[in-house]
């Protein structure tokens, strides 16, 4: 996994790919909400941890919240814990944006600055959890931060332990050590899916042509791939699902950091990633499409956070 460039050399195809394509849909979510008992303690619905936020975004309100958003999008699917690890530079920013978390500090002003104590903080709620997200705004600029979250990520791998990678997480993985797994979801977007590969995938509208790209991405990383955009395709590299959203109102800065923590979310739940994936996509593209009714092309991350109960109590399995 030195270089993840993986189409810039070497053999450049992967013959008889056979896959089948299906499209997102309401079973996704009914498929994906599990079964929560009446003497249910939030120790038993699963932990969450969440890395991201850099000194690169502070001053940007918009940055600091989304990673607010980002966990909160998480614990809205029904996680009983959840922890946000930020650099201590823009936690007070966080915790006043809300106080349903819990909030640690990694670093000052970068996650590759945390002391041994705020490490050992961290590998205890790894621990303990069951999914992880990571990447949302730990910074480019610098190579540090990104070489920690490659370690972070492969003591994730060590564990087996599910998890999102989203955003500067991506652009991370060129300094792992181990190799991703079955339990490893990327979410790309076009710019992030050619820093992953080594090259761009074909326009939007090449619909046919995308999903070759996302399922040789996918076996060739070993993980399922996300690659966002107006259609969204989902693989592991054998099976495929596709969701084309109705709207472009989430186009916006913020909702595909919602969109890592509902997957997350649905991972630290019990669902597998493919399945977590696939009910993730939907759920953010027909929140979306509802809320366009509504506020047009006007909408906030925190908008789709907080539309997530409205949609998903209906197919809660609770005991009566």
């Amino acid at each position: 996994m030195q270089n993840l460039k993986l189409f810039a050399s070497g053999k450049k195809s992967i013959p008889n790919i056979k896959y089948r394509v299906q499209a997102t849909s309401a079973k996704d979510l009914k498929a994906a909400a599990q079964p929560r008992s009446l003497f249910a303690s939030k120790g038993e619905l699963g932990s969450l941890v969440v890395v991201s936020g850099s000194n690169d975004y502070y001053g940007v309100s918009a940055a600091v919240g989304n990673s607010v958003y980002n966990l909160l999008a998480g614990l809205r699917i029904g996680t009983g814990y959840a922890c946000l690890f930020v650099p201590s530079s823009i936690k007070n920013a966080v915790e006043k944006l809300t106080q349903n978390m819990i909030v640690r500090t990694l670093g000052k002003s970068y996650i590759s600055e945390s002391t041994d104590k705020e490490k050992k903080v961290l590998r205890e709620w790894m621990d303990r959890s069951t999914a992880l997200v990571i990447g949302m705004g730990i910074g480019t600029k610098n190579v540090p931060p990104m070489r920690f979250a490659a370690r972070l990520i492969d003591y994730a791998i060590g564990k087996n332990m599910k998890m999102v990678i989203d955003a500067d997480g991506i652009r991370s993985l060129k300094y792992m050590k181990k190799r991703l797994n079955k339990n490893s979801i990327l979410t790309p977007h076009d710019k992030e899916f050619k820093a992953l590969t080594g090259f761009a995938p074909p326009e939007g509208r090449n619909i046919r042509g995308r999903i070759e790209a996302a399922t040789r991405a996918a076996i060739r990383t070993n993980s399922v791939i996300v690659l966002k955009g107006h259609v969204t395709i989902i693989t592991d590299g054998y099976s495929v699902k596709i969701n084309k959203a109705k709207t472009s109102a989430l186009a916006t800065m913020g909702t595909g950091d919602v969109l890592a923590g509902i997957i997350g979310g649905y991972l630290a739940t019990g669902c597998t990633s493919f399945q977590a994936a696939s009910a993730g996509v939907y759920l953010h593209s027909y929140i979306g499409d509802a809320l366009a009714k509504k506020m047009g092309t006007h909408i906030f991350a925190s908008d789709v956070v907080n539309y997530i109960p409205v949609v998903l109590k209906r197919f809660d399995k609770n005991a009566r």
